[in-house]
């Protein structure tokens, strides 16, 4: 691997901003927070906090020497006269970015009873965090510890799943197992004929980028005629027609749908289909016609002729070039 490769790989470090002196008014007005940020950005308190708390399968994989303060909160502004956190990045031994330590320091006089859930909160926000600014291509892993001293004994859920009110076992299976997925492309279509409206855009999911959607046209209307007729199933008709025809846009296309609606004793979906069909037809040709016009701008030709020849105002036709404009400078 090249030496541009490498580096290519690696994060950017992140900003170090150590505290070294005392705000006397943010300490006044956030106390606990200003002393723990201060006690911790002297090296020899965070290296002891770190020996003390820190899992040795973690040690293993850090360079704990050169950890690097990260100068931001992730406490939720109106929790931070009862919160103080710390974030400390530390460089992996593999060069493979960071893992980060997080203290989160409580001091409320009773326990937060979504402590756990707020905590996981923060964790994310801190992999967002790590994504974003150093482009990494993993998750970064992070170590919370949360730090009580409260009037009373911590005594409230530790888990996410403590905090859930349903079985243990289906809690575990949407938070720590895999996300459920549903793979259309191996689901067969008799399956998707089992249920009439979910089947119906399932189907359309499924085959929409078949290279031949003539088929799945001619399937849907049919299916789409056989539903009951009443307001709710008209909007849910006319949203999957819509989807077809911008998804299918070509003449062929919207030519085999006409063919198969006409055929239909279904007024609703013969009705729907032609609506769209020549929206899409009116936006196709005046794409069409503001595509020329631009080209006659550029080319030097004159408005009063642009317009003529168009149909178009003076005032479409330079909101067309506005546009282009700020196409370009994005």
């Amino acid at each position: 691997m090249s030496e541009e490769e490498e580096t290519e790989d690696q994060p950017e470090e992140p900003e170090e901003k150590k505290q070294t002196s005392i705000d006397e008014e943010e300490t006044k007005r956030q106390p606990h927070d200003s002393v723990v940020k201060l006690s911790l950005s002297e090296r020899r308190v965070a290296l002891e906090l770190f020996d003390k708390y820190m899992d040795s399968e973690v040690k293993e994989l850090v360079d704990q020497e050169n950890y690097i303060p990260i100068n931001r909160t992730f406490v939720d502004e109106d929790l931070r006269q009862t919160a103080a956190d710390v974030l400390f990045a530390f460089p992996r031994k593999d060069k493979k970015g960071h893992i980060y330590a997080y203290k989160l320091v409580e001091h409320a006089s009773t326990v937060p009873r979504f402590q756990a859930f707020r905590l996981k909160r923060y964790e994310m926000a801190i992999m967002d965090y790590d994504i974003r600014n150093f482009k990494s291509k993993w998750l970064p892993l992070v170590c919370s510890t949360v730090l009580h001293n409260g009037k009373t004994l911590f005594k409230g859920a530790r888990t996410i799943l403590d905090l859930m009110d349903v079985p243990s076992k289906v809690a575990k299976k949407y938070w720590n197992d895999p996300f459920h997925l549903v793979e259309y492309s191996s689901v067969e279509d008799e399956e998707l004929r089992r249920h009439q409206w979910l089947g119906a855009l399932e189907y359309a999911l499924k085959h929409i980028y078949d290279p031949d959607l003539k088929k799945t046209l001619v399937t849907l209307v049919q299916w789409l005629g056989q539903l009951p007729s009443d307001p709710d199933a008209n909007i849910f008709i006319k949203g999957l027609l819509t989807y077809l025809f911008l998804k299918g846009n070509t003449k062929e296309l919207q030519k085999t749908l006409t063919i198969e609606v006409e055929s239909l004793e279904d007024t609703r979906i013969k009705e729907q289909a032609m609506t769209i069909a020549e929206m899409l037809r009116e936006e196709g040709a005046k794409k069409t016609t503001e595509k020329h016009a631009l080209g006659m701008l550029i080319g030097g030709v004159s408005m009063d002729l642009i317009m003529q020849i168009t149909g178009l105002s003076e005032a479409e036709i330079r909101t067309i070039e506005a546009l282009r404009e700020t196409e370009q400078l994005s």
